[in-house]
């Protein structure tokens, strides 16, 4: 039941922010999603832990990780597999960086 109110709220929030995504980066309008669950600027959220100024090195493997694991489908592993290569490496970057900024609708 966690799983499908992840889900839903991240759909939800997709949606609602496409219109402000329009004007973004490609990095930062995919960024977006992430800070949707891992919470403004990616500092963590009661869904999902902080992904902000972690090492790099170790985001892009756990992204990496998430988009190539076989087995059940999670909502982490859904939304590595709708990245590209060089978006993971990208949004690896921008989280890694201290001084990211993730624009916010």
């Amino acid at each position: 039941m966690h799983f499908l109110s992840v889900l839903m709220l991240s759909v939800g929030l997709a949606a609602s922010s496409a219109a402000a995504s329009e004007s973004l980066t490609p990095v930062a309008a995919r960024a977006q999603t992430c800070v949707s669950c891992h919470g403004a600027s990616g500092l963590g959220s009661d869904l999902a832990p902080a992904i902000a100024g972690q090492d790099q090195h170790r985001l892009r493997s756990k992204l990496f990780a998430y988009k190539y694991r076989p087995g059940a489908p999670s909502l982490m592993v859904e939304e590595a597999r709708r990245l590209s290569d060089r978006e993971i490496e990208e949004l690896a970057a921008l989280f890694s960086s201290p001084e990211h900024l993730v624009s916010r609708p």
